[in-house]
C-alpha cells in the first residue's frame, strides 16, 4: 500500500499516536479514510469517463472507415451502384448527388433575358434633371 512497508507504517502510527493523542486518533483516522475513499471514487469515475470516451471514439473510427467510399467496405460501393442502376431503370433521380455525367446545358441569352423597361427621357422642365 503506497509503497510503505509494515515497519514504516508502525513508525508513522506511533508518531501519530504521540502527536495527535490516543483520544483523537480514531476520529482523525476515520476522517483520513473518508478522504481516501472519496479520492479513489473520484479518480475511478474520471478513469471510467475517459474509457467511455475512448471506446466511443474507437467505434466512430470503425464506423467512419466502414462507410468511407472506396474503402475496405465494398458493401457501401455495391449499395451505391445498385441505387444508380435502379434510378437509371426507372428514370428517377438516385438518392444523393447525381454521379452520372450529363450533357452540358446550352444557354441562350435571348431566351432567359428579362424584358427591358423603356428608358425614361428627362423632361426639359423637370427639376431633378
Amino acid at each position: 500500500m503506497f509503497g510503505i512497508a509494515w515497519a514504516e507504517m508502525l513508525v508513522i502510527l506511533a508518531a501519530a499516536l504521540v502527536l495527535i493523542g490516543p483520544k483523537d486518533l480514531p476520529r482523525v483516522l476515520y476522517g483520513a479514510g473518508k478522504v481516501l475513499r472519496n479520492v479513489r471514487r473520484f479518480t475511478g469515475d474520471i478513469q471510467k469517463s475517459i474509457d467511455d470516451i475512448m471506446r466511443e471514439e474507437e467505434l466512430n473510427d470503425i464506423i467512419r472507415d466502414a462507410n468511407r467510399p472506396g474503402g475496405d467496405n465494398l458493401q457501401f460501393e455495391i449499395d451505391r451502384q445498385f441505387q444508380i442502376e435502379q434510378a437509371r431503370k426507372t428514370g428517377a433521380q438516385a438518392e444523393g448527388p447525381d454521379l452520372t455525367p450529363s450533357a452540358p446545358k446550352t444557354f441562350s441569352p435571348d431566351e432567359n433575358a428579362a424584358p427591358k423597361k423603356p428608358e425614361k427621357k428627362p423632361e426639359e422642365n423637370d427639376a431633378s434633371g
